[in-house]
């Protein structure tokens, strides 16, 4: 009997039955917690996890949505406990806290009708996370708080989605009060050596996957995680700790992150699982010098989108207010790509904020997170 109502719940996207990580490091701290499941058009199945605020008339309830990056997954906001991660203290200022984990993350692996061992079901970039995932939670969360808008905090993919939804169904701009949105890897200029400039180089990497039948990457499970335990305990040691600073330096920019205290705590819950065709399209987009839908090759370009090149998300249509944040070692998406990013837009952001010596990751996972949420806080109070 209590099998058969925890599944109905599932169905019917309400709480669901039983707890799991997530739950259990947010019922840790303290607070109450709650975790609902939705569904998107297209026929994903996600989880997007609740810290509620019940003092708030729910006539007037503050409701913030935070969205991950790219290979993470929803507790990039909470990893670090009640005294330092953003939902946390979103929570403490009065906030209805929502944490959504997009498609293909440890934490929204279903679908209605395919298996993640199924192909099809990695056939989707970002894209998808923004026309489908964000809308719905959006809509969810607003209709579950009887609220006409609320406040987005992004983090890397978590920004490129969002800006996807807005330019894509730009209905939704007038659902968002502000938003913040940290290292936006969107207009991919000025970057990284690392970032391919070639086109042809990118299909022939994104046929390789093909090839090789790899459609899940990084995934929170099997030789992953053997291969991400060993990391662990490598970089833990004093000598393996600067080699591995040195590897997130090559990748992001340096930085200061907490290898000595909290490694282990992050890398229980990344990578949390992402499709290849996410990497491909930021590659496509890096090397095209354009901000645009995916590039499935010229003959399906034109079945799909009726053009032999992708076409271009229109940035114009973005005009929710706008916070954005950057920093000054991000190799991802530096800072000189800011400026283009904000003349792209219909209108300029609310704010532009720079934090010195901050890297990509240094957002969800530095060692000076608290400055992040001053500025946050201090956007905040020109809209509540």
């Amino acid at each position: 009997m209590w099998l058969k109502l925890c599944l109905m719940l599932v169905f019917f996207a309400i709480p669901l039955c039983h707890s799991d990580s997530v739950m259990n490091m947010i019922q840790a701290e303290r607070y109450p917690a709650e975790k609902h499941t939705l569904f998107t058009k297209d026929g994903y199945i996600l989880t997007v996890y609740r810290i509620p605020n019940m003092s708030a008339s729910k006539y007037n309830r503050k409701v913030v949505l935070f969205m991950h990056g790219m290979t993470s997954s929803c507790p990039a906001f909470l990893t670090f406990g009640r005294h330092t991660s953003a939902a946390y203290k979103m929570s403490d200022a009065g906030y209805d806290v929502w944490l959504l984990c997009a498609r293909g993350t440890t934490y929204s692996r279903r679908h209605i009708r395919m298996d993640p061992k199924d192909p099809k079901f990695w056939d989707f970039s970002w894209h998808e996370i923004g026309v489908y995932d964000i809308p719905a939670a959006i809509d969810y969360v607003l209709d579950h708080t009887n609220q006409t808008k609320l406040t987005y905090i992004g983090h890397s993919q978590g920004v490129t989605a969002f800006y996807v939804t807005l330019s894509e169904l730009p209905e939704y701009n007038d659902k968002i009060t502000i938003a913040h949105l940290m290292t936006p890897p969107v207009i991919l200029k000025h970057n990284h050596p690392m970032v391919p400039r070639s086109m042809d180089g990118v299909h022939a990497v994104a046929a390789w996957f093909r090839n090789n039948g790899i459609y899940e990457v990084l995934s929170h499970s099997g030789a992953t995680m053997d291969i991400i335990t060993a990391v662990s305990q490598f970089c833990m040691r004093p000598t393996g700790r600067d080699v591995c600073r040195s590897f997130v330096y090559i990748l992001f920019g340096p930085s200061n992150l907490y290898f000595d205290e909290l490694l282990a705590t992050i890398l229980n819950h990344i990578p949390g699982g992402a499709s290849y065709k996410q990497f491909i399209h930021y590659a496509q987009i890096a090397a095209a010098q354009r901000f645009q839908r995916y590039h499935h090759g010229i003959e399906k370009n034109m079945q799909i989108y009726g053009t032999p090149e992708p076409p271009e998300y229109d940035l114009s249509k973005v005009r929710a207010n706008i916070h954005i944040m950057h920093g000054t070692n991000d190799w991802l998406t530096p800072s000189d790509n800011v400026p283009i990013l904000a003349n792209a837009m219909g209108r300029y952001p609310v704010a532009i904020s720079k934090f010195p010596g901050y890297n990509h990751i240094d957002f969800a996972y530095g060692s000076n997170l608290d400055m992040v949420h001053r500025k946050i806080f201090k956007v905040q109070k020109l809209f509540y």
